[in-house]
């Protein structure tokens, strides 16, 4: 197991960053660049780190070396994952992975397959309707069935004249059935769904998880169980059956529970939190600062992280997914913590 990049290893890496893309950057910056670069590998892990965060090609893609096989057995593996994933338009993904490889950021595509980016890049290949954007979408269908989509989820739809059969393929979904509409089928990775006239919130991102620590042992759940489908229900009573065993489960309005394939959790109270993030709102009760500001990266276009003194500083309250600025200045309100940039995409949650 990789051990964790050290902060500091870290700032030295934005800092030659910041010096590299600079107009003035001379042949001697880049040389003392190289040398500090081929130090020690974690100067190489760092590297990556930034140039993922900042984006921006980096002068690495020159640089020769053990990186350079690295990142071809990466991309190697990339290929094999890409052809295992569900079905789809050949061309598509061969034209996806070909633009991939000859993208000038080779540097960060090392590590996708340990991190699932290559299923994160096709999701939009694959799915009927995905969510490319940094906020909750909404989508209706012709029968009044109104569908609200998670960042980065994606899910397939078959329609028949009986019913809507709709399969989750990652990420987080609501759905909120009219009188009129058909009866909907959603099938997850250990479960399907069947429900009628029924408001049901299923989330399987990890980042849309905001239960604490605290909570979390005080519920008796697991890690492992904190990554497998959470249903929340505010109407209807659907039906949960599980794939791997006969097992079923039927919940009422203003329950919630969690499945996975060793079966269900204990049914709960739901509550207004499992709806926060389909108004674009984090509900944060127990929350480490380091979780706040990983969730909200992903509905950010730059890059935030905390300093290693403050990221188990607890963070609660209702903070706007969609004004990354005004959460910040809220939550400098609410701890002792200020903003600092690092680079033009990064910024560093620090002690005030």
């Amino acid at each position: 197991m990789n051990q964790p990049i050290r902060y500091e290893t870290l700032n030295q890496a934005a800092i030659w960053f910041s010096v590299l893309q600079s107009d003035d950057a001379t042949a001697e910056d880049h040389q003392q660049w190289e040398r500090w670069l081929s130090q020690d590998t974690s100067h190489v892990e760092a590297w990556h780190q930034v140039e993922t965060i900042s984006g921006s090609i980096s002068p690495l893609r020159h640089h020769n070396g053990q990186m350079g096989s690295a990142i071809s057995n990466q991309l190697i593996h990339a290929n094999q994952v890409a052809n295992r994933l569900h079905p789809t338009s050949t061309l598509n993904r061969r034209t996806l992975l070909k633009g991939l490889i000859a993208a000038p950021i080779l540097g960060c595509l090392w590590k996708a397959h340990d991190t699932g980016l290559i299923n994160e890049w096709t999701l939009p290949y694959r799915a009927d309707l995905s969510n490319e954007s940094h906020i909750a979408i909404n989508k209706q269908l012709s029968d009044g069935t109104y569908i609200t989509l998670a960042i980065k989820s994606g899910i397939s739809i078959a329609h028949s004249p009986h019913k809507n059969d709709i399969t989750l393929l990652a990420g987080d979904i609501a759905i909120q059935q009219s009188t009129g509409s058909k009866p909907i089928q959603i099938s997850l990775p250990d479960a399907v769904i069947t429900a009628q006239q029924s408001h049901i919130v299923i989330r399987q991102s990890s980042f849309h998880n905001t239960t604490g620590a605290s909570d979390s042992l005080a519920l008796g759940i697991t890690h492992k169980e904190c990554e497998s489908a959470h249903i929340a229900v505010f109407k209807g009573t659907p039906l949960v059956v599980l794939k791997s065993a006969d097992q079923t489960l039927r919940l009422a309005a203003g329950q919630k529970t969690h499945v996975s394939s060793a079966g269900f959790g204990p049914v709960l109270p739901a509550a207004k939190a499992d709806l926060a993030w389909t108004h674009n709102m984090l509900q944060a009760t127990s929350l480490q600062l380091d979780q706040w500001a990983s969730i909200i990266n992903q509905h950010h276009s730059s890059y935030l992280s905390c300093h290693p003194s403050i990221k188990k500083l607890i963070v609660m309250g209702s903070f706007p997914l969609d004004n990354t600025p005004l959460a910040l200045s809220m939550l400098q309100n609410a701890l002792p913590v200020r903003t600092r940039q690092i680079t033009s995409l990064w910024t560093l949650i620090e002690p005030a």
